[in-house]
């Protein structure tokens, strides 16, 4: 690699000095690339039930992703009530899955990196 590109030096080293272990980060290394962010709403109606939200991705493969989901999680005064996020994907999919035994409405956001992890 030629002598230029981004480095930061970990707390104590001379980022000029510090070998590719004393550094935080350096652009020699590939860094993680967020390409695409969405941004959704996930709705159950009365009692409950299941909600299906895929995002087709187009990679091919598997990517890196990170979602975070925001919203009322669980019902005042109702005990024995249950909620649940699953998120999983594969070469095709992103897939959210929202079971819970109330109504409720979330807002969901995910991001993906075109990194391909191997």
């Amino acid at each position: 690699m030629a002598d230029y590109g981004i480095k930061v030096s970990n707390t104590g080293y001379d980022v000029i000095t510090a070998t590719d272990k004393q550094l935080a980060l350096s652009s020699k290394y590939t860094l993680f690339q967020a390409d695409i962010s969405y941004s959704f709403t996930l709705t159950l109606g009365e009692g409950g039930g299941t909600n299906t939200y895929d995002i087709a991705h187009g990679y091919g493969y598997v990517p890196l992703f990170m979602s975070q989901a925001a919203g009322r999680m669980l019902p005042e005064n109702k005990s024995g009530a249950t909620y649940g996020l699953e998120v999983k994907a594969d070469a095709t999919n992103i897939r959210f899955i929202l079971t819970s035994s109330f109504s409720q409405s979330i807002l969901v956001k995910c991001y993906t990196y075109r990194n391909k992890i191997e």
